[in-house]
């Protein structure tokens, strides 16, 4: 009651705890959860090299950076290569 008197913001419980868990998810989501490959190729990709090349930089076969791509885009949240290079620039993976 103290908060709405004094004009700030309250939530009923049950919209706090969604609010919660909500950013709990999202945070999850983040660069910190991809594995150290899908971050090495993430770098990769937003430097420009392609899946081939990818992966004959790494010894892999361009179906396994395929896959760990689209693995990190899934997890990041991200549809396009435009995006994976933004998020890159943007986490300072790589300089612009």
């Amino acid at each position: 009651m103290e908060s709405l008197i004094k004009h700030k913001p309250f939530f009923a419980g049950g919209v706090s705890e969604h609010l919660l868990n909500y950013y709990v998810a999202s945070t999850r989501k983040g660069e910190g959860a991809l594995t150290p490959r899908e971050r090495l190729i993430l770098q990769m990709l937003s430097e420009g090299h392609g899946n081939k090349e990818v992966a004959a930089i790494l010894n892999l076969s361009a179906k396994t950076v395929e896959s760990h791509r689209v693995s990190l885009m899934r997890k990041l949240n991200l549809t396009s290569t435009a995006d994976v290079v933004r998020y890159a620039i943007r986490n300072k993976i790589i300089e612009p």
